[in-house]
């Protein structure tokens, strides 16, 4: 790595290989849990995996030329750049079914992020005596990153949270190497490079951005007017992506057309115009929770960084690869609601690369201070990195384990996250759809019924509803919908809720849907905004369970300790035999 001008002769075919090699190594965790792992994804990774799937049967369903594929594009998906999604489409067309095109997707990533850190990691600790860069250093950058928990957690939720991880890496070395590059093409590429990355996740920019106006003040001075087209660039296709919805055909956007949502986009404006005491918040957030995002494990390694080698602070690669770390601050500043500790996952690339270099240059020194603190720090990187490869190969089994992973969030770095669940449904999700095959009232409807996309081209009286009470991270619409069978299309998954920053708003209900679910535990963290709404969702529970209206389907008690029970509505026939 010595000149950013490579030849292709046998030396840089090398490297190349040494970097995928160490980068697969690296990806051995999530891997094993790939192998090992028959869970389904919380909601937010579900909805992810839902989108992904509606894209690939639109685009198989309705040809490029219809006016309603590109109608029907925007109704999937308004809310999140698509670029994950459309990775994991050619694999759902192939015929591939969950989970293998999300899993294959998040390989990829992996792969992405772990070269992109070792390249990083070379660029950085570059000098005179050394102009290829300390391969040990990373190496251990690499491990480091699958090491943390937090890494490793966000991995296997199906979120958007690794996916930026490994975009902001990619994009942060195409932007290093633009200065390094010779030729125009190439520097076009990196910059289209970097660019696509941005479409990963909205807050890749902010880490993103950094890098860029540190190559805006480097020379030569032709690149001074390609940053500025890199940054303006993804800015109208996110313009469209924000407004196209409020002209959709059937009316506005969701926001703007429910009193409720307007009232709270409104307030979120008013708290990003008092940006202090929310950036405050957040900021005390991650700092708070750093312990538990890099585990007290690995805190130790990044705490020794400034008495090991300090070379890299020389290398003309420090200012665009360290940089980045200031868009931790940009997200706290941006963010309106409390902070998940998830979101800062990009900002940890520039951390983990210093940490490699420093350490790739103290072990040099032999014997000598750097070099006894340099060696604790590797000890302490090659254990996490086995205990990640430990967990990703030990399933589940205990309740408690389960009940953790009922409730956690992914930021709190908790280790139960990390492990796969055992085969044979333990949190109940496909059992919902095997006693709704059975109920022997149920009519199936046909497949020719809901030839096109399901919940947007047929009308709503034509399904069947089953509601989720309450809506959990594991029992939700999104998980529940992502494991519904094929021949369950004509039952929608729904739920009574209505989230708020304060918890769960139910309303009263007067409707009587064809099947309800009731997970009766406090085991799964369900809060209500008022008390009110917890009398209704009380009401409502107790009517399904004692009303005559209702009759009960089966009930289970799953891994974490809830107990699940599903009612199905007496249709008027059934009532009248009684």
């Amino acid at each position: 790595m010595s000149d950013c001008n490579w030849k292709p002769d046998r030396k840089f075919a090398i490297e190349i290989g040494l970097a995928f090699l160490v980068s697969i190594i690296g990806l051995l965790p999530l891997t094993l849990w790939s192998v090992l792992d028959h869970s389904l994804p919380p909601a937010d990774g579900a909805r992810h995996s839902l989108i992904a799937r509606d894209y690939a049967e639109l685009f198989t369903l309705v040809k490029p030329h219809e006016p309603l594929r590109y109608k029907l594009f925007w109704d999937i998906n308004h809310h999140y750049p698509p670029l994950v999604h459309l990775l994991e489409v050619p694999f759902y067309r192939a015929g591939l079914g969950f989970p293998a095109p999300e899993r294959i997707v998040a390989l990829l990533l992996g792969l992405v992020a772990n070269f992109s850190i070792y390249a990083l990691t070379r660029l950085l600790s570059r000098d005179s005596n050394n102009p290829a860069g300390s391969r040990i250093g990373a190496a251990l950058s690499v491990l480091l990153l699958n090491a943390l928990p937090l890494v490793a957690i966000t991995s296997r939720t199906g979120m958007l949270d690794y996916p930026a991880m490994a975009a902001t890496a990619l994009a942060i070395l195409a932007i290093s190497l633009i200065p390094r590059l010779k030729f125009n093409s190439s520097r076009f590429l990196a910059y289209a490079l970097a660019a696509i990355c941005l479409f990963a996740k909205n807050s890749v920019i902010l880490f993103v951005l950094p890098s860029l106006i540190c190559l805006l003040m480097q020379k030569p001075p032709r690149h001074r007017l390609l940053a500025p087209a890199l940054i303006l660039a993804p800015l109208l296709p996110l313009l469209l992506w924000a407004l196209l919805p409020l002209v959709r055909t059937e009316g506005l956007h969701w926001r703007w057309g429910n009193p409720d949502e307007t009232n709270l986009f409104l307030s979120t404006l008013v708290a990003i115009s008092h940006p202090f005491p929310r950036t405050a918040l957040n900021l005390a957030g991650v700092v708070t929770g750093l312990p538990g995002l890099l585990s007290p494990l690995l805190l130790p390694v990044f705490l020794v960084i400034p008495f090991l080698d300090r070379r890299w602070l020389q290398s003309k690669f420090c200012l665009p690869i360290l940089l980045p770390s200031t868009g931790i601050i940009l997200a706290c500043l941006l963010s309106a609601y409390p902070m998940p500790g998830r979101y800062i996952l990009p900002g940890l690339i520039p951390l983990v690369a210093i940490t490699g270099a420093a350490l790739g240059t103290s072990l040099k020194k032999k014997l000598e201070r750097r070099s006894i603190l340099a060696g604790i720090a590797v000890t302490l990187i090659l254990f996490a990195f086995v205990w990640q490869v430990g967990l990703a190969a030990t399933p589940i089994e205990s309740q408690d384990d389960f009940r953790l992973c009922s409730r956690e969030d992914a930021s709190t770095g908790c280790p139960a996250i990390a492990r796969p669940v055992p085969e044979g449904d333990p949190l109940g999700q496909r059992w919902i759809w095997q006693m709704i095959e059975k109920d022997p009232s149920h009519k199936e409807k046909q497949l020719e019924d809901f030839k096109k996309i399901e919940n947007l081209e047929a009308p709503e009286e034509n399904y069947e509803w089953l509601v989720i009470m309450p809506s959990t991270p594991v029992l939700n619409t999104y998980t529940i919908s992502l494991c519904k069978p094929p021949s369950m299309r004509g039952v929608r998954v729904t739920s009574i809720r209505h989230f708020t920053n304060h918890g769960d708003r139910v309303e009263k209900q007067d409707c009587k849907p064809r099947f309800v679910l009731i997970s009766t535990s406090d085991n799964q963290g369900v809060y209500f905004d008022t008390e009110e709404s917890a009398k209704n969702f009380e009401d409502f529970a107790r009517f399904v369970c004692d009303s005559e209206q209702y009759r009960l389907l089966g009930a289970k008690q799953i891994g974490d300790g809830s107990s699940l029970k599903l009612y199905s509505l007496r249709l008027p026939a059934e009532q009248a035999r009684d």
